[in-house]
């Protein structure tokens, strides 16, 4: 996502944090795909809320402009 999107220039330019969180076992829980982690029934709400959280303990993020 990282490389397809090209954004981690564009948020350095213009000092934004882009953030390319990798799914459990390379996939998401997203309802009819990706097999394994809809199968084990991967949180990943959870995960990207609990990865918020970590960044905004060690970055200064607005809370309001995380997109």
């Amino acid at each position: 996502m990282e490389r397809q999107s090209g954004l981690s220039p564009v948020a350095d330019r213009h000092g934004f944090v882009a953030v390319y969180p990798d799914g459990l076992y390379r996939t998401w829980n997203a309802g009819g795909c990706c097999e394994r982690a809809m199968r084990e029934q991967v949180d990943d709400v959870g995960f990207v809320e609990d990865l918020l959280d970590y960044l905004a303990e060690r970055l200064a993020l607005d809370a309001t402009r995380v997109y």
